[in-house]
């Protein structure tokens, strides 16, 4: 048993004064419970807690172990809470490079509801009907139809052109 997955349990067995009900809360067994705490124990060199046949009580080192463990809890759980609510939270610049005609009648209408729900974006968007390095300008997503001129990029099938040549005799 790793040391945070060991405070979690210790913290538990205090909070409910015995070790079937914290194993039972954990989902390991009553034994490994009582051999992860007698670990610690014995990893610290000093007694946590006073075992009796009504349960469990903090000794005195135990009471103040106790207190720095919630405290550490406390950070790792803000700490998760921290890297989801970042992972969940869209922000930065993207550069987007199109087409004009294409920029102007699909990527304009779909950009604009992309920057009302996430508005710490940044877009700075390029229309232009030539080939773009986008390493050297900086590009991060470009949009463009036919084939691929650089075969070292990545590329994603969007959908067809519904766009028609049509003329006259």
């Amino acid at each position: 048993m790793d040391r945070v997955t060991g405070i979690a349990l210790f913290i538990r067995v205090v909070e409910t004064g015995s070790f079937s009900k914290a194993a039972g809360e954990t989902g390991i067994t009553q034994p490994t419970a009582t051999k992860a705490v007698a670990a610690m124990e014995q990893r610290l060199g000093a007694r946590l807690l006073h075992r009796s046949t009504r349960g469990v009580t903090l000794t005195e080192v135990g009471a103040l172990y106790y207190d720095k463990c919630k405290l550490i809890a406390r950070e790792i759980e803000e700490a998760d809470n921290l890297a989801t609510l970042l992972q969940s939270k869209v922000g930065g610049n993207l550069r987007i490079s199109t087409s004009v005609a294409f920029g102007r009648r699909v990527v304009v209408p779909l950009v604009l509801r992309y920057m009302q729900q996430h508005p710490d974006i940044t877009l700075d968007l390029t229309f232009d009907d030539r080939y773009v390095n986008l390493v050297e300008q900086g590009i991060d997503l470009a949009i463009r139809m036919g084939p691929m001129a650089d075969s070292t990029l990545g590329a994603r099938y969007l959908g067809t052109n519904p766009w028609l040549m049509v003329a006259a005799p």
